[in-house]
């Protein structure tokens, strides 16, 4: 797999934008205060084992086994 340096930077810039958003919105009281506990739950039980599942399936063909 051959990434360029064009689409790693835009990945970056996209996940910076969404690190200023959060920040800001933190900052502004936009937020509960349990919006940490949730997103965290969120991240460890379904993002995660979603994000393992994918690449073990993206690197797992037939040509590979």
């Amino acid at each position: 797999m051959t990434i360029t340096f064009g689409s790693m930077l835009n990945q970056m810039a996209g996940l910076f934008a969404m690190l200023i958003v959060g920040y800001c919105m933190n900052r502004l009281r936009l937020l509960p205060e349990a919006t940490e506990a949730v997103l965290s739950k969120i991240s460890a039980k379904i993002f995660l084992p979603c994000l393992m599942a994918y690449t073990f399936m993206e690197q797992c063909t037939v040509e590979t086994l």
